[in-house]
């Protein structure tokens, strides 16, 4: 277990992160593989037989297109009945990798710098009317 964290750790300073940074990328990604493997597994539990998964899963998507004016968002976007374990993993641990890579070598700032560099902006300007 060390030895992956070790080796992980080592990847993402040798890309650019150290610091929080470095502690919160591993965290990220060390939480959606676990926090993705052991849904999947608990899934599998329950649902083995595929055909019982498949109509589960379509009850449960016409459950939420039916209450459209309580749940717009998942309604128009959630795709209850897609079954690709494997192709949802892969497109969630790229879109982490993505954001990662954003800041390696500082390159990216991040929703809080933004936050912060916008509420630098709208202090000063209120400071040039005082003045």
């Amino acid at each position: 277990m060390l030895a992956r964290s070790e080796h992980v750790h080592s990847l993402l300073l040798r890309a650019g992160l150290d610091g929080a940074r470095l502690t919160v990328a591993v965290g990220a990604l060390t939480y959606f593989v676990q926090g993705y493997t052991a849904a999947e597994n608990v899934w599998r539990v329950h649902r083995r037989d595929p055909q019982d998964e498949a109509e589960l899963r379509a009850g449960a998507q016409q459950f939420i297109e039916q209450r459209e004016d309580r749940y717009p968002t998942l309604a128009g976007h959630a795709r209850l009945v897609d079954d690709d374990f494997d192709g949802s993993f892969l497109l969630g641990l790229e879109t982490i990798l993505d954001g990662i890579a954003a800041h390696a070598g500082g390159r990216g700032t991040g929703a809080a710098g933004r936050a912060a560099g916008l509420a630098e902006r709208e202090d000063a300007r209120g400071h040039e009317g005082a003045v």
